[in-house]
């Protein structure tokens, strides 16, 4: 049997790039919490660049328990995204991969026009039976009939600053590789890694998150580990607020705490060398969205 391919026009009530950024760039965090049977989304390899892989797990019982995601491409200009499902439990000797090319473009009202092409490859001669076929199309569109609802419910939400840190901080920040959980979904508790370039002073830092409040847009953190601490520093607690201002810019104000360890007294210049850091983040942030005005809208 050949490929089989599907190809489907979706009409979204909800803009292209608020479509594409919701699928396609912060999945990972958002379908765990929309979606009752999807109990993570996992970076196997990759750092969320074409050629990474995700791995999606399914909650007990759901009668798929994982899939696994290879990025072939991501064009967030164009709204364009192909990525190819190379793993599941349920590809059993009948499936060997299933490639989808996936592209969003506004429509008039508003919302957008969703073209999914799908190329179902079976294994050697194997013949695909219509109802594993209808399955893997049914969770597919049960993926975006999700989004699109969560995202029509919550038309002002948007990543900031903290939320989107680990896929922004890397693309507009040289010193910055990578930016990855350790662990956590992004509620408070999560704990992500700041891993930095070779050659710069300090290797990696490990944020802790530690209360995120969207709606007044506060956040309080703690930098709970760096190999920078040495024998000085036990923790680095952080509480940011931003409130808007009538020239449609906001303030940022920001509380940092530095905690010694034991009765070590932290020297100026390792004090100063972190107050540098937290502020080259902020800075490269907002000369990222002047530049991108419409980014996030």
């Amino acid at each position: 049997m050949g490929i089989v391919t599907f190809n489907e026009e979706l009409h979204c009530p909800v803009s292209a790039k608020r479509m594409f950024h919701a699928l396609f760039e912060d999945d990972h965090n958002l379908i765990p919490k929309i979606m009752p049977n999807v109990k993570s989304v996992d970076f196997i390899s990759g750092d969320g660049s074409p050629g990474s892989i995700n791995q999606v797990n399914f909650v007990d019982g759901h009668p798929v328990k994982f899939v696994k995601h290879r990025l072939d491409k991501r064009d967030a200009a164009n709204h364009e995204c192909n990525y190819t499902v190379i793993e599941s439990d349920t590809f059993g000797d009948k499936v060997e991969c299933v490639a989808n090319e996936v592209k969003f473009e506004d429509a008039p009202d508003g919302g957008c026009i969703c073209k999914i092409k799908s190329c179902v490859h079976p294994k050697g001669d194997a013949v695909l039976d219509e109802e594993h076929l209808k399955a893997g199309h049914g969770g597919y569109m049960a993926k975006y009939k999700a989004v699109t609802d969560y995202l029509v419910a919550n038309p002002d939400v948007v990543p900031w600053i903290i939320h989107g840190c680990h896929n922004l901080m890397p693309k507009i920040m040289p010193i910055v590789k990578s930016v990855d959980f350790v662990s956590g979904d992004g509620g408070p508790g999560s704990v992500q890694q700041v891993n930095f370039v070779d050659g710069y002073q300090m290797k990696y830092v490990k944020n802790r998150l530690d209360f995120k409040d969207k709606e007044n847009c506060v956040i309080n953190y703690t930098a709970i580990e760096s190999d920078s601490f040495g024998d000085m520093i036990d923790c680095i607690s952080s509480e940011v607020k931003f409130d808007a201002v009538p020239s449609g810019g906001s303030k940022c104000t920001i509380k940092t705490t530095v905690c010694p360890k034991g009765d070590v007294i932290p020297d100026e210049e390792t004090l100063k060398a972190g107050k540098e850091g937290h502020m080259q983040q902020y800075k490269a942030v907002i000369a990222h969205l002047i530049e991108n005005p419409d980014l996030y809208a």
